[in-house]
């Protein structure tokens, strides 16, 4: 399967929700505990709406993962962690690479802020859940960090996904 990324717009919140209720079961260990309302339909309209406006005042990017024959939502990115992340780091420049072809999707954000040990990650810290989600997915996750030295994160995914039939 060929996929791209696309913006989430309000209209995809039906089949979004039928896509995080397909796969809440699977998903459970690598995300927060949701409340029951998270899977409505109103529930979903007004997280994209945020998601909207967020993207409208640069504060994060949702992106949807379409599959490129059947243009069906397979998937869901979003960039608020890279936006949470310079802050935190006091960077001055952000460098966010997405690139793929029809076999890997992958990603690397690189800062110029205080860095950290990254030899010292903690278990249940944001990059530790991005790291548990990718390898779920069979992919990876690399962290390069030192204090005052900056941090890259390049994340890489298979972009071809099985059917279930397993035909590929």
């Amino acid at each position: 399967m060929s996929v791209l990324l696309r913006p989430l717009e309000v209209a995809d919140a039906a089949e979004l929700l039928a896509l995080l209720v397909a796969n809440r079961t699977f998903l459970q260990p690598f995300e927060p505990v949701r409340a029951d309302r998270f899977f409505t339909l109103d529930e979903q309209r007004a997280l994209l709406r945020t998601m909207a406006d967020d993207r409208a005042d640069d504060r994060g990017y949702a992106f949807a993962v379409v599959e490129r024959g059947e243009g069906v939502i397979v998937g869901q990115v979003t960039l608020s962690t890279v936006v949470r992340g310079a802050k935190y780091a006091h960077a001055s420049k952000v460098i966010v690479r997405l690139d793929g072809s029809d076999a890997r999707l992958e990603f690397s954000v690189t800062d110029d802020g205080r860095g950290f040990d990254a030899a010292r990650m903690p278990p249940g810290s944001g990059l530790q859940n991005m790291e548990d989600r990718l390898a779920a997915l069979g992919g990876s996750l690399t962290v390069v960090s030192s204090p005052g030295r900056g941090t890259v994160v390049s994340a890489s995914v298979a972009a071809m996904m099985p059917s279930p039939n397993g035909s590929g």
